[in-house]
C-alpha cells in the first residue's frame, strides 16, 4: 500500500530541508506545502495577519488532492498541520498508510531561521501565532529540529523503513 509521510511543525523546523533529503535518498515524491497556498493567503502573511482555519481549507485540501492524484506511490509531503482540524483535511478518509513526523523546535530559534531565510514571504512576526496554533498529534515521530540534517535524516530514515512501519 502506498503511504504518505508527513513533514510537520512551524514555520522555521526544517520541513523542506529534511523533506528534499528525505526524497533524494529514497527517491519518493515530495510535495512541498507551500507551493499549494492560494495568493491571497501569501499576501496575508506577507502583510504579517496569521492564517485562519478557514484561510487553511482551501490550501490543504488542494494538496491532498496532488497527493490522491500520485496514488501508486509513496509520497512525502511537508506541511506545518498545526492543528487536528488540518490534518483531517489532509488524510481523513484517504487510501493510505499515514507517518506523521513533527520537527520540533524552541521559538527563538525558529525566530531565527525564518529571519535569516531570503525571499520567502512567511515574516518573522508569524511565528509566534504558530506556536500558540500548534497542536501535535500525539503518535508522531518528533524529531529535534536541531540537531545536523544527517542525524535527524538518518533517525527518520530508519524509522520510516524499520519493517513495522511499512
Amino acid at each position: 500500500m502506498a503511504r504518505l509521510v508527513v513533514i510537520m511543525g512551524v514555520s522555521g523546523s526544517g520541513k523542506s530541508t529534511l523533506a528534499g533529503a528525505l526524497a533524494e535518498q529514497t527517491g519518493w515524491p515530495y510535495l512541498e506545502a507551500d507551493d499549494f497556498h492560494p495568493p491571497e493567503n501569501v499576501r496575508k502573511m506577507t502583510a504579517g495577519q496569521a492564517l485562519t482555519d478557514a484561510d487553511r481549507e482551501g490550501w490543504i485540501r488542494a494538496m491532498r488532492r496532488a497527493i490522491e492524484a500520485l496514488s501508486d506511490h509513496t509520497v512525502i509531503a511537508t506541511c506545518s498541520a498545526l492543528n487536528e482540524t488540518v490534518r483531517g483535511w489532509l488524510v481523513d478518509g484517504l487510501d493510505r498508510d499515514v507517518s506523521w513526523c513533527w520537527l520540533k523546535l524552541d521559538e527563538t530559534t525558529a525566530r531565527e531561521r525564518v529571519q535569516s531565510r531570503a525571499g520567502h514571504y512567511m515574516p518573522t512576526a508569524l511565528v509566534r501565532s504558530q506556536f500558540e496554533a500548534l497542536d501535535p498529534p500525539a503518535a508522531a515521530l518528533q524529531i529535534d529540529a536541531t540537531l545536523p540534517l544527517a542525524h535527524t535524516l538518518n533517525a527518520m530514515k530508519t524509522r520510516l523503513l524499520a519493517p513495522a512501519a511499512r
